[in-house]
């Protein structure tokens, strides 16, 4: 009404004008079509004008000036706007200009413009808006961006333009070179001239599933040469029920310790049990069986594993179950590559009979009574006539060269490969050649401590320096 009422006083007031002579105002018909014209390149780019609203009018004939002010509603993809404007029109009546012109636009009323959301958030804000985020999957930390990020979906929406809020769930996919993590996120936007995020939380915790094609899928064959690359070190380390991460306890990296690979191997916990009586040996793939994978521990967002596993080692006369861990590390280029090994061997089973026999070898005897000789190396001979259940020994002990002989007990344990050799009675004494009715000392008696070596099978004295050292191997 209000605005019919305006025309018609706009009617009146052409029609006065007209009726007096004169200049001949415009029509508002003419002047919204030029205001138009005008406003069309003051706003934004993409913006369509829905309504022009002429609100008042001020004519100074004298002064050959008409003044409009004007309500304009305009929009976008996105937005509406309520904008004010007053036109300024001149007549002119000179040799290049006639009649009125549209001199200039002025924006009027700031206070009284608004913007209003016609649509909720753009995909490209909602794309823009999980970049950056870190999202924590089986203790790993994942980023979001431009090289990670997968599909993302909206899968759940709420768009409340009257309260200029939006609610958008996305379903959202991170990659690694390996494994795809999916999850849910929920986005809260709000609009103050223009959306804005307000508030980001993960809805529905991330997964992991395993890119097809980059499985670590590795035969037994291929673990068992693995295992054989490395000398085996036995009497070393042992597994321990502690989880203290210390540079001690994955001291058997050696040279690769490092922290990603350190904190993989420790976790088989490791402890270094600091015997003398530690050796290495050679393994080969064919003495290795029933290998047992117990646990595989993925990390660094599935690109590193640990396997950790139990097996067979059949090393006559001993058979070793040895645990370790192996860790694998993910290469674009090579694939599955394995970048560690520890093994941890323990006596599982051993063979008695073995040690039945006659042992030859030398023993240093550190001064003999026969030739008064210091740190002399002696022939050596010993025969093991039995041997219990328990490890416990009968021994014969015979030295060629010096004529003297005696019965002695002994004792391996198997759990630790030592053996221990001593002195029970003499059957023929040492007696020095210029003196024999001299007492003997009972540093001749052979009380022997050593072990028996994996790789020779000989006995050989533990402390390498001590006076009494001995090596002796089974006689074929």
């Amino acid at each position: 009404m209000k605005k019919m009422f305006q025309s018609l006083l706009f009617v009146l007031f052409i029609l006065l004008i007209s009726a007096c002579g004169g200049i001949k105002i415009q029509s508002e018909a003419d002047v919204k079509a030029d205001f138009r014209g005008a406003i069309a390149t003051m706003i934004g780019h993409g913006e369509t004008i829905d309504a022009i609203d002429l609100q008042n009018r001020e004519t100074n004939k004298e002064d050959n000036i008409d003044v409009f002010w004007f309500r304009v509603e305009s929009k976008d993809s996105d937005v509406a706007y309520i904008r004010y404007y007053q036109a300024i029109f001149r007549y002119y009546n000179t040799e290049d200009l006639k009649g009125w012109i549209l001199d200039d636009v002025y924006p009027d009323k700031n206070e009284l413009w608004s913007i209003a959301p016609v649509a909720g958030a753009k995909n490209d804000l909602i794309n823009y808006s999980v970049m950056g985020l870190e999202i924590i999957i089986d203790d790993d930390e994942w980023f979001i961006n431009e090289q990670t990020v997968g599909n993302i979906e909206i899968i759940n929406r709420d768009t409340q333009l009257n309260l200029k809020k939006d609610t958008v769930i996305v379903s959202v996919e991170i990659l690694s070179d390996v494994l795809i993590a999916k999850g849910e996120i929920k986005l809260d936007f709000i609009f103050n001239n223009g959306w804005f995020i307000n508030d980001v939380r993960v809805t529905t915790f991330f997964t992991t599933s395993r890119i097809e094609g980059t499985g670590l899928n590795i035969s037994d064959d291929e673990l068992a040469s693995i295992f054989s690359k490395d000398k085996m070190v036995f009497g070393k380390y042992e597994i321990t029920e502690t989880d203290k991460l210390t540079k001690d306890i994955i001291s058997t990296v050696g040279s690769m310790y490092d922290k990603t690979i350190g904190n993989l191997l420790a976790q088989i916990f490791i402890a270094d049990l600091g015997n003398d009586f530690e050796q290495t040996f050679d393994i080969s793939p064919i003495e290795i069986s029933n290998i047992i994978v117990n646990e595989i521990i993925s990390t660094d967002k599935g690109r590193r594993e640990i396997h950790k596993f139990t097996f067979m080692l059949d090393k006559y006369p001993i058979v070793f179950e040895v645990n370790g861990a192996t860790v694998f590390a993910y290469d674009k280029m090579s694939g599955w590559i394995a970048n560690e090994t520890v093994l941890i061997p323990k006596v599982k089973s051993f063979d008695y009979d073995f040690m039945i026999g006659r042992w030859i070898g030398q023993v240093n005897e550190f001064n003999s009574p026969i030739s008064h000789a210091n740190n002399t190396k002696l022939q050596f001979i010993m025969d093991i006539s039995e041997i219990n259940s328990d490890g416990t020994m009968t021994v014969l002990i015979d030295y060629p060269s010096e004529v003297y002989s005696c019965k002695a007990t002994g004792y391996i344990d198997i759990h630790n490969l030592t053996i221990t050799i001593t002195h029970q009675e003499w059957f023929n004494l040492p007696r020095p050649r210029h003196r024999p009715d001299q007492i003997i000392n009972r540093m001749y008696e052979p009380n022997l401590y050593g072990m028996l070596e994996i790789e020779s099978k000989s006995l050989v004295n533990i402390f390498r320096n001590d006076y009494r050292w001995f090596h002796v191997a089974k006689s074929e």
